[in-house]
């Protein structure tokens, strides 16, 4: 099976590799034919063009030459399945020893067996080792080489293509270099992903079972990084996919700015050749003329500028260079090796929420110096500093945006359509004001969250200690990418109605006079006035969805420490435990109880804005939903954005739910407790899980627990009852439609 894998996998990467050749080959020659050329001479003059400019083109020395041009491309494609065929051939081993243990999955074994295993496991390990040591040089060959002919092939394809044959073959060997570089990384990827699931097996074994073996096997297979790598500087993982897109999209941009700026430059070029004619004009022809060309050619800067802050010439090109290696030079620490100390987390929620709020930053909220600092004790709050100023000017910019809307809706008669965009961007300002008064005390609250966080019980292993880390990403990620999603389609559908329904005299004028009518209703449309209407546009979008994610951050943080107490008190649950054991439990139990006000009361006000805008937008909804449509792309905008934020508001719900949820599950083993072990300290922490209601509340107005849901429906149905009898004064809309 393993060769007849190796075959397939031979066959299919070489001949797809032959037929790319062939193609290369063909295009050579339909292009010398259109261009009525020799084409056994441009053949060898496009593949081998240093050659026979050297010595003349005779037919053994073409045979001698094509020979060694084959080999090349072969060894260039051998390369790449080389690498895949030693994976296929690793992974093989691994894999062959999962399968062995999946027979013993659950089942009651010896010490020895655990042994053997283990010392099986350490001896692939060591022979991929051995391997990657004998081709690790290959590799980062391999991948150097790939990453810059893909690069260099998207440059190409900006440029124009001399025939059809020619984008046959192109795009042809573009999607075959960019697969091959996929197919590497993935079959090499294998390696690591057979290596990491043998934990399976091991976390299956039986209590009875478990001893000093299981234990060392265990902790090689979690700890080791078994997966070849490139010299050491990367390993092959199935994350060195999204590291390859990313190089590739940067060398592009680099490479397309460098391009640019080439092309721009020949106007200022162009612009100084007559000078050489000038400085030949013999001294009868010389005239006042003459010298005023002379002066103009050489005085005056002809080229293309940004708004006269630089001039696109060939010394830009050394600038941009100068600053980009400059800039490399101050991250040169990012080019450095990784250590074992830059892929550890200490389980801290400071350390797992410090990306959110990079991120929160760029929109101007949440102005904390620090945030991917080690160590809470390092976060401070600064006036003076670059982010509280730009969260300063973001805020008053939005502020005077909502001020035109108050006044434009106020002026002339109020309807209830009209106050949508009255609450998004009041509730926005006060967002953003209230993020801000959160930053100047988020030093003090995340130093006691730390100190806390501390006396819990520890984790053992670094995925527990990063779970909460790569989930709260995870959560990020999904809820920006869908507030996203959902602002693009707004746009679509604000450009399709701009289209079909409107006489389009100016389309850029058009669509912001209709996404920004508010702003334009009052002043004049300028490319600056659009700017500032779309910035404080997709500042107020942003905190509206940071609001919800914010709360559900915050929320799994706070159910992520009950939790961990939790799995503590499941280890001991029905045992014989003393009472200073009962009494360390509550106390911990209790400071997280504290903490949890101490949480709530920072962002209570955010949590009951975060609720109320959602209902009231839901309803909005749920009213425009008995609406005809205007379009198809207006009704896919609408049940998604409908979609998105009853999802988003039950995710809230749920998030923050989850709180009080595991805040009672202690209860159990409480209740399981041996009467030989009850005790006042086990009576006291009993009285304080079942008496005490711990969780986040919208400034004490409700507790955030799972009965909250129903309530948040039934005030949906509720307010959807009084708007529609509130839509039924109001005139119906029109839709557009045209033939």
């Amino acid at each position: 099976m393993l060769s007849r894998k190796i075959r397939n996998v031979s066959w299919i990467v070489l001949s797809v590799a032959l037929v790319e050749h062939v193609f290369n080959m063909v295009s050579i020659v339909m292009r010398a034919r259109s261009e009525k050329l020799d084409p056994v001479k441009t053949l060898f003059d496009t593949q081998i063009p240093l050659v026979f400019t050297l010595t003349e083109l005779t037919w053994w020395k073409a045979a001698l030459v094509k020979w060694f041009n084959l080999v090349v491309t072969f060894a260039w494609s051998f390369l790449d399945l080389f690498v895949m065929i030693v994976s296929i051939g690793l992974a093989s081993q691994f894999k062959q020893l999962n399968a062995d243990l999946r027979h013993m999955k659950g089942k009651q074994t010896s010490e020895v067996f655990w042994i053997l295993r283990r010392i099986q496991y350490r001896k692939v390990a060591h022979l991929c080792t051995a391997v990657d040591d004998c081709i690790s040089h290959i590799i980062l060959v391999t991948f150097a080489n790939n990453l810059f002919f893909v690069c260099v092939q998207i440059v190409r394809s900006i440029k124009p293509m001399p025939s059809f044959m020619n984008k046959v073959y192109f795009w042809f060997s573009l999607i075959f270099l960019i697969t091959r570089t996929v197919a590497v990384s993935l079959f090499a990827s294998y390696i690591h992903d057979e290596s990491k699931k043998s934990i399976n097996v091991l976390r299956a074994i039986p209590r009875q079972s478990w001893c000093k073996e299981t234990y060392r096997f265990s902790e090689e297979v979690i700890n080791e990084t078994v997966a070849l790598s490139g010299m050491k500087f990367f390993f092959l993982k199935r994350s060195i996919i999204l590291t390859v897109t990313g190089c590739i999209a940067t060398y592009e941009l680099i490479s397309r700015t460098l391009a640019v700026s080439l092309y721009s430059a020949e106007i200022h070029d162009e612009s100084k050749k007559p000078m050489e004619i000038l400085r030949a004009v013999p001294t009868q022809s010389y005239c006042t003329e003459v010298q005023r060309f002379s002066e103009h050619v050489i005085n005056d800067t002809v080229a293309l500028s940004g708004m006269r802050f630089f001039f696109l010439t060939r010394k830009l090109i050394l600038s941009m260079i100068a600053t980009i290696i400059t800039y490399e030079l101050g991250e040169i620490k990012c080019l450095q090796r990784a250590t074992r100390k830059d892929f550890l987390f200490n389980g801290s929620f400071h350390e797992a929420i410090g990306s959110i709020l990079v991120m929160a930053q760029c929109f101007g909220m949440m102005p904390v110096v620090g945030v991917k600092c080690s160590s809470a004790s390092k976060l401070h709050f600064k006036w003076s500093s670059f982010r509280t100023i730009y969260s300063f000017v973001a805020f008053i910019l939005t502020v005077i945006y909502a001020a035109m809307t108050f006044w434009v809706t106020f002026s002339e008669e109020i309807k209830f359509e009209q106050m949508v965009p009255v609450i998004f961007y009041a509730s926005a300002v006060y967002a953003m004001f209230r993020f801000g008064v959160l930053a100047m005390h988020w030093p003090t609250l995340m130093r006691r969250y730390e100190s806390i966080e501390s006396k819990m019980p520890k984790y053992k292993y670094q995925r527990e200690k990063r779970k909460l880390a790569l989930h709260l990403k995870i959560l990020t990620i999904v809820v920006m990418m869908g507030s996203l999603l959902e602002h693009l389609l707004n746009l679509i559908s604000i450009v399709h109605f701009s289209k079909t329904c409107l006489d389009l005299k100016d389309p850029v004028n058009d669509f912001f006079q209709l996404e920004l009518s508010q702003l334009f209703a009052l002043v004049p449309f300028s490319p600056i006035s659009a700017f500032f209407g779309k910035f404080v546009n997709v500042i107020a979008t942003f905190c509206w969805s940071f609001m919800d994610l914010f709360v559900m951050v915050m929320s799994a943080g706070l159910s992520s420490r009950f939790e961990q107490i939790n799995e503590d008190l499941k280890r001991v649950k029905g045992e014989h435990m003393s009472e200073d054991f009962w009494a360390l439990r509550r106390t911990q139990y209790r400071k997280l109880s504290v903490l949890c006000g101490l949480v709530d009361e920072a962002i209570s006000q955010i949590t009951l804005l975060s609720f109320s805008n959602n209902l009231f937008f839901i309803a909005v909804q749920l009213l425009r939903s008995i609406r005809p449509m205007r379009s198809i792309p207006h009704a896919v905008y609408f049940w998604f954005s409908l979609s998105f934020l009853i999802g988003r508001t039950l995710a809230v719900s749920l998030y923050s739910a989850k709180i009080y949820d595991e805040s009672k599950k202690t209860i159990n083993v409480i209740r399981a407790i041996p009467t030989s072990s009850w005790c006042m300290e086990a009576r006291r922490f009993s009285e304080h899980i079942v008496n005490d209601t711990i969780a986040l509340t919208g400034m004490r107005f409700f507790f955030l627990t799972r009965k909250l849901i129903l309530t948040v429906l039934g005030t949906i149905i509720t307010y959807e009852l009084v708007l529609i009898q509130f839509h039924t004064e109001e005139s119906p809309q029109v839709a557009c439609r045209r033939n």
